[in-house]
Order: structure tokens, then C-alpha cells, then sequence
């Protein structure tokens, strides 16, 4: 909305945000966004600023437009390393592997939060691994992923796309 630059890092031990201005000059550092990878750095309309970190679990945190934390939630159904965070105009929505029984075959796992930070839903779907995700224009999403032989048979290793809710 400013015309500035958001750049995510981590280190071993951390995950944080820098704000640039439109000359690059620093306008605020985040540092307590989770442990691991920032997977997404969305901005909305008003300037507020929502990221997805990824690791053990999926970490969604809201900002202002000054980076003061407005609310942080964790997400324990999710994991990484695929994490892929979609602004919606009701809320956001979040898309990861599921953080399953390592012994069992992973899933799909999808979440919409509202614009407060709170769970509407959450849902499992087949397949293994999640490749993109983005909004659609009834207010939902699509996820685009992997599946394997197991869970489609006859297609060997299969593209899964999964259209969420609306609601």
C-alpha cells in the first residue's frame, strides 16, 4: 500500500520481517514471528500485514502497518516445509501438509481464519504435499498438490487441486 518492500529471513534459530520504504531504507524490523521459514508475507488493503511461518507447526501473525502485533495464532494441524498463506476479503486462508502420524502417509490441511485471527474452519484432504495456493473470486481458494499411487491408484503420482469452503 506504500509502495514499500517486505523481506522475510530466518536464521537457525528465528524467523523475522524487515519493512523497507520505496527507497529501501529500513522502517521496522519483526522478530518474533516463529522458528523457522517465513513462507508468507501478504499486505492488505488498510496496510496491515499478515505472515505465515512454517516448521513444526504453521504460525499466522497480523500486524498493523507499523509492525506492532495485532494478534499471532498457532496452527498445531499444519506443518512444513509447503506453506503457502492466501489473503481473502474475509479473512485469510492457510494451506500446508498436514502434520500427520509420521507413519502415516501425509494429507492436505487447510484452515481460514478470520480477520481477527480466529478459526471458521479447518479440513484434511487427500494428497501429500501442498504447491500453490490462491483465492478465487467467490471468497474461497484452491490448493494445488501432490497426491501419490497410494491414494489414487491407477494415476501413479497424481497433481491434486482442492477447491475450500466459501465459508
Amino acid at each position: 500500500a506504500d509502495g514499500g518492500f517486505l523481506v522475510g529471513a530466518s536464521s537457525s534459530d528465528e524467523s523475522y520481517v524487515l519493512k523497507l520504504d520505496s527507497e529501501g531504507n529500513l522502517k521496522w524490523r519483526k522478530r518474533d514471528l516463529g522458528l523457522n521459514r517465513v513462507a508468507s508475507a501478504l499486505e492488505q488493503a488498510d496496510g496491515s500485514l499478515v505472515f505465515v511461518t512454517e516448521g513444526p507447526k504453521v504460525r499466522v501473525t497480523k500486524t498493523d502497518a507499523s509492525g506492532k502485533t495485532a494478534w499471532q495464532r498457532d496452527l498445531e494441524n499444519g506443518t512444513g516445509p509447503q506453506v503457502k498463506g492466501v489473503l481473502l476479503s474475509d479473512g485469510i486462508a492457510v494451506a500446508a501438509t498436514a502434520a500427520n502420524d509420521p507413519s502415516k502417509e501425509n494429507s492436505l490441511w487447510a484452515a481460514k481464519l478470520a480477520n481477527d485471527g480466529k478459526i471458521v474452519w479447518e479440513k484434511t484432504f487427500a494428497g501429500t504435499s501442498v504447491w500453490n495456493a490462491t483465492a478465487t473470486r467467490d471468497d474461497g481458494f484452491v490448493i494445488l498438490g501432490g497426491a501419490t499411487a497410494a491414494q489414487y491408484p491407477r494415476a501413479g503420482r497424481a497433481i491434486r487441486m482442492v477447491k475450500s469452503p466459501t465459508s
